[in-house]
């Protein structure tokens, strides 16, 4: 084997192959390309002594999960291609960003209870991926998700009652 040439060409190709046949833009499909391998290399299997064959169905099957994550994502948070984009949008107001620094501070919560809220709506981790990082179940990473979120809604009412910003 030449030692320049690209481990990873067969498996980007494969993925590439895949992409297309599940319908994916060309442009989309290379960028879920890329996050499948970032995934495969982060989780150690290229590590693994895995046949061409294991390889490819392990491929195929984070590529078939990460697919399905974007597209939920998408679904969820609103795709925007930024082709056509008339102009750039406005950054969110400083006093906006103010106010959701002071509700963060007001509602006191911990630096672990901070980070979950940030790892999810700022990052977009998934509800899996949080589970996985936090070693519990899903169904825990939910209910402490929406358990922070009630405090921040209280907070935050409190917060436009006082001030009569509502």
């Amino acid at each position: 084997m030449d030692l320049l040439q690209d481990p990873y060409v067969a498996k980007r190709e494969f993925l590439a192959r895949l992409f297309r046949r599940l319908g994916c833009p060309e442009p989309q499909g290379d960028d879920l390309v890329q996050d499948v391998l970032l995934k495969f290399l982060e989780k150690g299997y290229a590590r693994l002594d895995l046949t061409e064959g294991q390889a490819k169905a392990l491929l195929a099957r984070i590529a078939y999960t990460t697919l399905i994550d974007r597209k939920r994502r998408n679904a969820r948070f609103g795709h925007r291609s930024l082709d056509g984009l008339p102009e750039a949008e406005a950054a969110p107001e400083r006093e906006v960003i103010r106010w959701v620094r002071e509700l963060l501070r007001k509602a006191a919560l911990a630096p672990d209870e901070l980070r979950l809220v940030r790892s999810r709506f700022v990052e977009g981790m998934s509800l899996a991926d949080l589970a996985a990082a936090e070693h519990c179940h899903v169904n825990t990473v939910r209910r402490r998700l929406g358990l922070l979120l009630d405090r921040l809604r209280r907070e935050a009412t409190r917060d436009l009652t006082d001030t009569g910003r509502r």
